[in-house]
Protein backbone atom coordinates (compact mmCIF):
# COMPACT_ATOMS: atom_id res chain seq x y z
CA UNK A 1 0.00 0.00 0.00
CA UNK A 2 1.24 3.45 -0.93
CA UNK A 3 0.16 6.79 0.50
CA UNK A 4 -1.15 9.03 -2.27
CA UNK A 5 -3.36 11.97 -3.04
CA UNK A 6 -6.64 11.11 -4.66
CA UNK A 7 -7.92 12.48 -7.94
CA UNK A 8 -11.51 13.58 -8.46
CA UNK A 9 -11.42 15.68 -5.33
CA UNK A 10 -10.85 19.40 -5.68
CA UNK A 11 -11.52 20.01 -2.02
CA UNK A 12 -14.63 21.09 -0.15
CA UNK A 13 -14.42 24.87 -0.22
CA UNK A 14 -16.35 26.29 -3.17
CA UNK A 15 -16.80 22.88 -4.82
CA UNK A 16 -19.48 20.29 -5.46
CA UNK A 17 -18.52 18.62 -2.20
CA UNK A 18 -19.09 21.63 0.06
CA UNK A 19 -21.71 20.94 2.73
CA UNK A 20 -24.97 22.60 1.68
CA UNK A 21 -26.05 24.36 4.88
CA UNK A 22 -28.81 26.35 3.12
CA UNK A 23 -30.42 23.13 1.91
CA UNK A 24 -30.30 21.58 5.39
CA UNK A 25 -31.84 24.69 6.99
CA UNK A 26 -34.61 24.64 4.40
CA UNK A 27 -35.35 20.95 5.01
CA UNK A 28 -35.13 21.31 8.80
CA UNK A 29 -37.24 24.48 8.60
CA UNK A 30 -35.00 26.10 11.17
CA UNK A 31 -31.79 28.06 11.38
CA UNK A 32 -28.70 26.04 12.19
CA UNK A 33 -25.14 26.91 13.14
CA UNK A 34 -22.04 25.14 11.89
CA UNK A 35 -21.59 23.77 15.42
CA UNK A 36 -24.85 21.84 14.83
CA UNK A 37 -23.27 19.90 11.95
CA UNK A 38 -20.92 16.91 12.18
CA UNK A 39 -18.64 17.99 9.33
CA UNK A 40 -16.01 15.37 10.10
CA UNK A 41 -18.51 12.55 9.51
CA UNK A 42 -19.75 14.24 6.32
CA UNK A 43 -16.22 14.71 4.97
CA UNK A 44 -15.30 11.10 5.74
CA UNK A 45 -18.43 9.93 3.90
CA UNK A 46 -17.39 12.01 0.88
CA UNK A 47 -13.88 10.54 1.07
CA UNK A 48 -15.22 6.97 1.25
CA UNK A 49 -17.47 7.62 -1.76
CA UNK A 50 -14.59 9.01 -3.82
CA UNK A 51 -12.31 6.12 -2.88
CA UNK A 52 -14.98 3.57 -3.83
CA UNK A 53 -15.45 5.39 -7.14
CA UNK A 54 -11.69 5.32 -7.86
CA UNK A 55 -11.44 1.58 -7.10
CA UNK A 56 -14.49 0.89 -9.32
CA UNK A 57 -13.24 2.92 -12.26
CA UNK A 58 -9.44 2.70 -12.28
CA UNK A 59 -8.48 -0.76 -13.49
CA UNK A 60 -5.13 -0.92 -11.66
CA UNK A 61 -6.33 0.36 -8.27
CA UNK A 62 -7.19 -2.71 -6.20
CA UNK A 63 -7.91 -1.09 -2.85
CA UNK A 64 -8.04 2.42 -1.34
CA UNK A 65 -8.27 3.15 2.38
CA UNK A 66 -8.96 6.63 3.76
CA UNK A 67 -5.94 8.13 5.53
CA UNK A 68 -6.73 11.83 6.06
CA UNK A 69 -7.94 15.10 4.65
CA UNK A 70 -5.41 17.91 4.75
CA UNK A 71 -6.96 21.33 5.13
CA UNK A 72 -4.97 24.47 4.37
CA UNK A 73 -4.87 27.25 6.93
CA UNK A 74 -6.04 29.65 4.23
CA UNK A 75 -7.78 28.82 0.96
CA UNK A 76 -6.03 31.55 -1.08
CA UNK A 77 -3.75 29.22 -3.07
CA UNK A 78 -4.85 25.66 -2.39
CA UNK A 79 -7.82 23.57 -1.31
CA UNK A 80 -8.32 20.43 0.78
CA UNK A 81 -6.37 17.31 -0.21
CA UNK A 82 -7.60 13.74 0.24
CA UNK A 83 -4.94 11.17 1.18
CA UNK A 84 -5.40 7.42 1.03
CA UNK A 85 -3.38 4.25 1.24
CA UNK A 86 -3.74 2.66 -2.19
CA UNK A 87 -2.91 -0.82 -3.41
CA UNK A 88 -2.22 -1.04 -7.13
CA UNK A 89 -1.60 -3.88 -9.54
CA UNK A 90 1.79 -2.79 -10.91
CA UNK A 91 1.75 -4.88 -14.13
CA UNK A 92 -1.69 -3.53 -15.06
CA UNK A 93 -0.57 0.03 -14.23
CA UNK A 94 2.58 -0.38 -16.34
CA UNK A 95 0.59 -1.75 -19.27
CA UNK A 96 -1.90 1.11 -19.00
CA UNK A 97 0.86 3.72 -19.08
CA UNK A 98 2.64 1.94 -21.94
CA UNK A 99 -0.57 1.68 -23.97
CA UNK A 100 -1.32 5.37 -23.34
CA UNK A 101 2.22 6.79 -23.39
CA UNK A 102 1.46 9.61 -25.83
CA UNK A 103 -1.62 10.77 -23.90
CA UNK A 104 0.21 10.47 -20.58
CA UNK A 105 3.04 12.60 -22.00
CA UNK A 106 0.46 15.24 -22.99
CA UNK A 107 -1.08 15.07 -19.51
CA UNK A 108 2.34 15.63 -17.91
CA UNK A 109 3.02 18.63 -20.15
CA UNK A 110 -0.38 20.17 -19.35
CA UNK A 111 -0.23 19.49 -15.62
CA UNK A 112 3.43 20.11 -14.80
CA UNK A 113 4.65 22.83 -17.15
CA UNK A 114 5.47 26.05 -15.29
CA UNK A 115 3.79 29.23 -16.51
CA UNK A 116 2.96 32.68 -15.24
CA UNK A 117 1.58 32.29 -11.73
CA UNK A 118 2.52 28.61 -11.45
CA UNK A 119 5.89 27.06 -10.74
CA UNK A 120 5.89 23.28 -11.06
CA UNK A 121 8.04 21.28 -8.69
CA UNK A 122 7.63 18.17 -10.85
CA UNK A 123 9.08 17.37 -14.24
CA UNK A 124 6.76 17.37 -17.24
CA UNK A 125 8.89 14.78 -19.05
CA UNK A 126 7.65 11.21 -19.55
CA UNK A 127 11.25 9.93 -19.56
CA UNK A 128 11.93 11.62 -16.22
CA UNK A 129 8.78 10.08 -14.69
CA UNK A 130 9.63 6.66 -16.07
CA UNK A 131 13.11 6.86 -14.53
CA UNK A 132 11.98 8.43 -11.22
CA UNK A 133 9.39 5.68 -10.73
CA UNK A 134 11.68 2.87 -11.91
CA UNK A 135 9.41 2.14 -14.87
CA UNK A 136 6.28 2.87 -12.83
CA UNK A 137 6.98 0.36 -10.06
CA UNK A 138 7.98 2.70 -7.19
CA UNK A 139 6.44 6.11 -6.51
CA UNK A 140 8.79 8.56 -4.71
CA UNK A 141 5.97 10.58 -3.11
CA UNK A 142 2.21 10.86 -2.98
CA UNK A 143 1.94 13.07 -6.06
CA UNK A 144 3.46 10.58 -8.50
CA UNK A 145 0.94 7.80 -7.95
CA UNK A 146 -1.90 10.28 -7.46
CA UNK A 147 -1.12 11.85 -10.83
CA UNK A 148 -1.00 8.47 -12.56
CA UNK A 149 -4.42 7.58 -11.09
CA UNK A 150 -5.81 10.99 -12.06
CA UNK A 151 -4.53 10.58 -15.61
CA UNK A 152 -6.09 7.13 -15.98
CA UNK A 153 -9.47 8.30 -14.70
CA UNK A 154 -9.53 11.42 -16.88
CA UNK A 155 -8.27 9.46 -19.88
CA UNK A 156 -11.17 7.04 -19.47
CA UNK A 157 -13.64 9.93 -19.26
CA UNK A 158 -14.27 9.96 -15.50
CA UNK A 159 -14.52 13.42 -13.93
CA UNK A 160 -15.04 14.86 -10.49
CA UNK A 161 -18.55 15.89 -11.55
CA UNK A 162 -19.39 12.31 -12.59
CA UNK A 163 -18.21 11.09 -9.20
CA UNK A 164 -20.28 13.76 -7.45
CA UNK A 165 -23.40 12.85 -9.47
CA UNK A 166 -23.33 9.38 -7.91
CA UNK A 167 -23.01 10.79 -4.37
CA UNK A 168 -26.03 10.81 -2.07
CA UNK A 169 -25.19 13.26 0.71
CA UNK A 170 -28.11 12.58 3.11
CA UNK A 171 -27.33 15.94 4.72
CA UNK A 172 -29.84 15.45 7.54
CA UNK A 173 -27.70 12.62 8.94
CA UNK A 174 -25.05 15.15 9.92
CA UNK A 175 -27.23 17.41 12.06
CA UNK A 176 -26.27 16.80 15.70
Amino acid sequence: MQLTTIALFGGFYGSYWEFDMDYVCEIQEESLNWSDIDLVAYEERVADHILDYVVENCEFVQKAVFESIEKPRFYNFTNDVLFAEVEVDIPILQKYITDNKEKFSEYLKERFTSHSGFHSFYSNSFDFWQKATKDFTVFPDHNYLGSVIEFALLNEGYTEYDCFQEFEPFYNEYVK
